[in-house]
């Protein structure tokens, strides 16, 4: 056995590999490193400690063109120094040279591996993290800058920000002279306010209000704004902005919502539990919430017709009695039918502090609240249970002639039968079930917020799923594809012995380049397409094979 061949090449196909490996992945990690240093999220320091982080993750695409490289110079090397005819004259064959360049490729292509599915996603995670550091940081920044903080909508400006004690929670900055706006959907202007002074909060979910948690959607940290005396002006009028008391925004954790921070065994088990996604545990809390409003309004309706009336509790200790026939849904609400013999709903509300009001209106209707979008503080207190909004048109006080009104609103109504607590329990899948059991039975809620739910969350389970099998299949692919790579760069190399050695890796670097250009595009058809995509994500590593195969035939020959 030619071990002494074997080791020398070996040896200068390590070297180089290690030389072009440094040299490639230090530029690629520099590179990474200049969009957020120059954004200003990152300090001088952190930016060095980022290109640290960024050495492993960016290893991935590094080294498989670094091992092509090596491969091919030491394998020129040893061709253009006559070698190789020594080589042929001893009788040795191909394949036998081809042996180290086989033994380096097999060996980076595990080292990749391992690095796909251990190393680099917890690279990816502290690089994410000095990025992303905290969104009160950006804040911050803003406005002590003199520049107004935009989030989710609403922009915040302030004279002074002076870091306080934190106390229970992680960060705690006191705003002075605070202006806010907040914009609709279309970008205008929907409420403009000011307040003395404010706290900018950022803190773990448990340690605040509960009227601040009710915002956050499942996330288990948040931003909190809490204006003291907010006054605002709004469409409907001026005064203190109560819904503003605490202002809540969620800090999404990025590792939470892209499967590219996993590890393989992470990704597999979050195939069986794609809740631990904070998209997709969103999108199924919000399917029981519209669950648990769509069986407690079937126990409502046929209290309307057995008894003509149900009652809902009204503030946590009040209660309302609404006299009605039946209930029809269109839309996102349920409206009243007036009782037999009427052409008015009756409503009699019984406050907390005791007191008692009966309204007639010519139409009413009952909506589930926004439940954790609703911005009403008093949605959070009651925690077990689904609220509801009743409506009522062209309302007449009873008792009180002349005494008649366009609207009015009643918030905060629950009823007794709620399944919120049960449902919420439940994962997405046996939500979906019964969703699917609920619209066989009355297919106008399809067209209504379970529909339109539950398609929702089908729908982003689906891409997750394609998600996960398209990580999986482009890391397995790119491991293969850099022994793939080494054994390109050897043998194309041995073919064009006379040629210069730039010219020679050329030949291997565009078939592999366009081999990792086939394993992206078909990652991204799997995400969108589905296995339609696993072909193709193959088809590149298939086709560089067969190209160094055809070369190494074109070479055995001659």
């Amino acid at each position: 056995m030619p071990w002494t061949l074997w080791r020398a090449i070996l040896i200068e196909t390590v070297r180089l590999v290690l030389i072009a490996t440094a040299v490639l992945v230090t530029v690629i990690a520099f590179a990474a490193t200049i969009k957020p240093l120059a954004d200003g999220k990152l300090n001088a320091a952190q930016a060095i400690t980022f290109m640290l982080f960024a050495v492993p993750p960016m290893l991935s695409y590094a080294l498989p063109f670094a091992a092509g490289f090596g491969a091919t110079l030491a394998y020129h090397r040893f061709a253009s120094e006559n070698e190789l005819t020594a080589m042929y004259a001893g009788g040795v064959a191909h394949r036998t040279v081809l042996v180290p360049a086989l033994a380096v490729g097999a060996a980076l292509a595990g080292m990749l591996a391992v690095l796909n599915e251990q190393v680099i996603p917890r690279f990816l995670k502290q690089m994410e993290t000095l990025v992303t550091q905290d969104l009160a940081d950006v804040m911050i920044n803003s406005m002590a800058q003199g520049e107004a903080a935009r989030l989710d909508g609403i922009e915040i400006y302030a004279d002074s920000v002076v870091p306080r004690d934190p106390g229970l929670y992680e960060k705690a900055y006191l705003l002075s002279g605070v202006g806010f706006v907040q914009l609709d959907d279309t970008g205008e202007v929907e409420v403009f306010g000011t307040a003395k002074r404010a706290w900018v909060l950022v803190a773990q979910a448990e340690v605040l209000p509960e009227s601040a948690r009710a915002q956050l959607q499942g996330a288990s940290r948040a931003l909190a704004v809490h204006p003291e005396g907010a006054f605002a002006v709004m469409p409907q009028g001026w005064g203190l902005l109560d819904s503003w008391n605490f202002k809540a925004f969620p800090l999404p954790s990025a590792f939470d919502d892209d499967p590219k921070f996993l590890t393989w065994g992470e990704l597999r088990a979050l195939r069986a539990e794609p809740e631990r996604m904070n998209f997709i545990n969103n999108r199924r809390m919000s399917l029981a919430r519209a669950l648990a409003a769509g069986e407690t309004m079937r126990v409502v309706r046929q209290r309307f017709r057995q008894t003509g009336a149900a009652t809902f509790q009204y503030r946590g200790e009040g209660s309302i009695r609404i006299a009605a026939s039946d209930l029809r849904m269109r839309e996102d609400a349920w409206f009243l039918e007036p009782p037999p013999g009427s052409d008015r709903i009756e409503v009699e509300v019984r406050f907390p502090d005791g007191g008692q009001d009966t309204y007639l209106a010519e139409h009413g209707s009952l909506r589930p609240s926004g439940g954790s979008d609703d911005p009403d503080p008093a949605v959070a207190r009651i925690e077990a249970g689904v609220v509801f909004y009743l409506d009522l048109e062209t309302v007449e006080v009873k008792g009180r002639r002349g005494d008649e009104q366009p609207q009015i609103e009643l918030r905060n109504l629950t009823a007794r039968g709620d399944t919120l607590r049960e449902l919420r329990d439940l994962s997405s899948a046996e939500l979906l079930t019964r969703a699917d059991q609920m619209i066989d039975r009355s297919p106008v809620i399809a067209d209504g917020p379970i529909g339109t739910i539950s398609d929702g969350l089908k729908g982003s389970l689906g891409r997750l799923g394609r998600e996960i099998t398209s990580k999986q299949h482009e890391r397995v692919a790119f491991s293969i594809a850099c022994l793939v790579m080494v054994l390109t760069g050897a043998v194309m190399a041995l073919k064009l012995k006379e040629a210069l050695p730039l010219v020679v890796y050329l030949w291997s670097f565009f078939p592999a380049l366009g081999t990792v250009l086939v394993i992206s595009g078909g990652q991204s058809v799997i995400y969108r397409q589905g296995a339609i995509g696993i072909p193709l994500i193959w088809s590149g590593v298939l086709g560089l094979a067969v190209y160094t195969f055809l070369t190494y035939r074109a070479l055995s020959r001659h």
